[in-house]
């Protein structure tokens, strides 16, 4: 189940990136130049939480759900604030290219990732509570 999901994030996130990247029909906008100035802020900033989180992270990161073998629970750095910095990060990039102007597509890529990687939390949180007697007590003290 774990390697399933990993690899439906993957797939959800390369399909958002494509049709950023590729999708050529009208797209939304959110605002004038001040909406993509804050869209790249916004968007800068999860790629630097996330690059600070894998960092963090070591060699315990990977896109599966379950934790690595071998792996202790991680608390420090930026996970002594966030259980799932890199869930973040990839929603505050994705809000970025948001307010930057969207295709319809890429609104409906985009929220099935984000609803996608909430669900993977909530069960990824199951199997870190079952491999780590003290994620309970992290868990009250951080945020998502």
């Amino acid at each position: 189940m774990s390697k399933l999901l990993g690899g439906i994030q993957t797939a959800l996130l390369a399909a958002f990136t494509l049709v950023v990247l590729l999708d050529r029909s009208p797209h939304v906008a959110f605002g004038g130049p001040l909406a993509i100035v804050l869209g790249d802020v916004i968007a800068l900033s999860g790629v630097a939480l996330i690059l600070v989180a894998i960092r963090t992270m070591g060699k315990a990161v990977q896109v599966e759900a379950a934790p690595r073998e071998g792996a202790g629970l991680v608390t420090r750095g930026v996970y002594a604030k966030l259980r799932h910095p890199i869930y973040t990060g990839i929603a505050l990039t994705m809000v970025g290219f948001v307010l930057r102007g969207i295709s319809a597509a890429g609104l409906v890529v985009g929220a099935a990732a984000l609803g996608f990687l909430a669900a993977k939390a909530r069960y990824e949180e199951t199997l870190l509570a079952r491999r780590y007697p003290e994620y309970e007590a992290y868990r009250k003290t951080t945020l998502f």
